[in-house]
């Protein structure tokens, strides 16, 4: 399957809009409080430093980034999935440029992008540890990352094949209306032409008639 180019991808409203951004926002902001929260007290000056100030500044650029993901899909994903590597408050522009590059439906692109978007979320867990007896272990850690990213390629993949179907049927709707509309028209030129036919055989008939008279 070819899957969709960020040229034939459907518009978005201002609902839609809405809801992205709210999502990115609400998903980033919900990362960055729970790791604040599990941070360990004795935590090096710079890293605390780096969770309080330059962490959430990431994930604005993460966000800002994802504006573009449409435009320029990988660049994008490749971008906001190595900020995601040490920004939690990104992981919510991580989350929506990965369901949309899944809906494009294209496994290349997911074949290296989704063991990345693991290989991130293990880092993001190893830079922000939690506290001594309350981490999980690592098996469960990765087996949660690698369900989270399962969840959202395959409602990203569901999104691109109803975007897909829909593209068809209008397309198919578009072919019959083109159909209809060429077979009114050879109709349309049949009717006129049987018209001038039968004028035509009128007036050959009246200058037959007429001619006979004369002889």
């Amino acid at each position: 399957m070819l899957g969709t180019s960020p040229s034939e991808m459907p518009p978005i409203g201002r609902a839609g809009t809405a809801w992205r951004v709210l999502l990115v926002i609400g998903l980033g902001l919900a990362a960055w409080a729970t790791v604040v929260a599990s941070m360990p007290d004795a935590v090096p000056l710079w890293k605390e430093t780096w969770l309080l100030v330059l962490d959430p500044i990431l994930g604005i650029v993460a966000a800002v980034l994802a504006y573009w993901r449409r435009r320029y899909p990988i660049a994008v994903a490749v971008a906001v999935t190595a900020i995601g590597i040490v920004s939690a408050a990104s992981g919510g522009a991580v989350v929506l440029v990965l369901a949309s590059v899944a809906t494009r439906r294209q496994w290349r692109e997911l074949a290296w992008l989704v063991p990345l978007n693991i290989a991130s979320g293990w880092a993001v867990e190893q830079y922000y540890p939690s506290p001594p007896g309350s981490a999980a272990p690592w098996p469960v850690t990765v087996a949660l990352v690698v369900l989270m990213i399962a969840v959202v390629v395959a409602v990203g993949y569901a999104v691109g094949g109803r975007r897909e179907l829909h593209r068809e049927r209008a397309e198919a709707a578009e072919r019959d209306a083109q159909r209809r509309a060429a077979q009114a028209t050879a109709a349309e030129r049949t009717r006129i032409a049987r018209e001038m036919h039968d004028v035509l055989a009128h007036r050959i008939s009246l200058v037959a008639m007429h001619a006979g008279a004369l002889n």
